[in-house]
């Protein structure tokens, strides 16, 4: 962690300090003091896994229907797995098919 922490009021004057020009700049408090509550949660959001497991070899959860999948699979339908383009693909030949186009399949 590298960042700097501005002052709200100068320190010889007390008279309060533009606000700096990027708006996430960590300040001090008006008594001069670090708050460092606001830096360490914003860090600790940064640093979570994007999809947090118990140990290396965990399968996690169904996130269709939320079973365990280390106990063995839901049987739910996998979704847009071997299509590119899964959902948002199936939206757009169904749009085109609407609008009179025909698709490669057709």
């Amino acid at each position: 962690m590298n960042d700097e922490f501005l002052p709200v009021v100068d320190v010889s004057t007390g008279v309060a300090l533009p606000e700096p020009e990027d708006p996430d700049t960590f300040r001090l408090t008006a008594d001069h003091l670090l708050d460092l509550n606001e830096a360490i949660r914003q860090y600790s959001i940064v640093e979570a896994p994007l999809q947090p497991l118990c140990s290396e070899g965990c399968k996690g959860l169904c996130s269709q229907c939320g079973a365990n999948l280390n106990l063995g699979s839901c049987g739910c339908q996998p979704d847009g797995v071997g299509d590119p383009h899964g959902t948002l693909g199936e939206m757009l030949a169904e749009r085109m098919r609407r609008a009179g186009f025909k698709t490669e399949q057709e």
